[in-house]
């Protein structure tokens, strides 16, 4: 979630992405290959492909300037020893723009390429820059319109518009592990409720929340009151995300499960910028991440101290 694109310095053309997910992949195929996997079930470390957006790759976050700090960075941390994350997120993605055309073409190599190894679940990150960014303009009605009434502040049509959008996106994601890694169970998540704050990334990208509420009249008055509004709005909106895709969850055709992020992260200490959590924050998403994983595989090493030396 968060759109970090439109800098040169951080999002180079799509052959630079391409060139940069391809070091990915060649590594990942170099260590499977390196490393056969036990053929006892009981002893098999995970191997996960992953695909989505900032929370999946967010390099503005870590202790260094070159570290990543975001769910994908933290989860590789909490599994067992000899588990493989194959990661094609990018920063910047929308889940509309990534199940389309080349991201999606490579995402369906990704899934059917035997040398990347035996797939064991999908890791998802998507929907949040479908929302946020300067189109959350969209999704507000005007503060004057409605008498200040926050209950109301969505755009229920247009709202409504783009979530199917998003949920027709979450759909064809489904289909194409349905066509080539057929019972690969799909793990996403609903972000959680972020914060108005109008701080953006280092980099200067951002804030995407906070000038659509202010040109829509919403941040008036003092600073708890218009933060307490904003925060109301974009609660309502995140947890109609959710239960989207809950509803898609709920479908035991879909093998898909939602891991509960929202109501998570303090949003005074936890959350690096308005749609990015610190590298705490991000730490406690990955826990949840990895203790889905170990309850559907349980069994297998999963987590720290399970698995084997690699």
């Amino acid at each position: 979630m968060g759109e970090l694109a439109g800098t040169d310095n951080l999002v180079g053309p799509w052959q630079g992405i391409q060139d940069e997910i391809g070091r990915r992949i060649a590594d990942h195929q170099d260590w499977i290959s390196h490393n056969p996997r036990p053929t006892d079930l009981r002893q098999q470390p995970l191997n996960l492909l992953a695909d989505g957006d900032s929370w999946f790759d967010y390099p503005l976050g870590g202790p260094a300037p070159d570290l990543h700090s975001d769910v994908l960075a933290n989860l590789r941390g909490q599994l067992a020893a000899g588990s493989s994350i194959l990661s094609l997120a990018h920063f910047g993605e929308a889940a509309t723009d990534l199940l389309l055309g080349r991201k999606l073409a490579r995402l369906e190599t990704a899934l059917g390429d035997p040398a990347n190894g035996g797939w064991d679940g999908l890791l998802f990150s998507g929907g949040g820059n479908d929302l946020a960014g300067d189109q959350f303009y969209l999704w507000l009605r005007p503060y004057a319109e409605i008498g200040g009434d926050v209950s109301h502040g969505l755009n229920e049509t247009r709202l409504a518009k783009v979530l199917d959008d998003v949920q027709g996106a979450y759909k064809s994601l489904i289909a194409v592990r349905d066509r080539l890694a057929p019972g690969l169970p799909i793990f996403v998540h609903g972000y959680d409720f972020a914060w108005p704050s109008g701080k953006g990334a280092p980099c200067g990208i951002g804030p995407w929340l906070r000038p659509s509420l202010t040109r829509q009249g919403w941040m008036v008055g003092d600073q708890v009151s218009a933060l307490a509004r904003g925060a109301r709005i974009i609660t309502d909106m995140l947890s109609r995300f959710a239960r989207m895709l809950a509803a898609l969850a709920a479908n035991p055709a879909h093998n898909m499960v939602l891991i509960p992020t929202q109501a998570l992260l303090d949003p005074q200490t936890e959350w690096a910028n308005e749609l990015h959590p610190t590298p705490e924050g991000f730490a406690k998403v990955g826990a949840l991440f990895a203790d889905a994983l170990a309850t559907r595989f349980q069994g297998r090493p999963v987590l720290a101290g399970q698995g084997l030396n690699a």
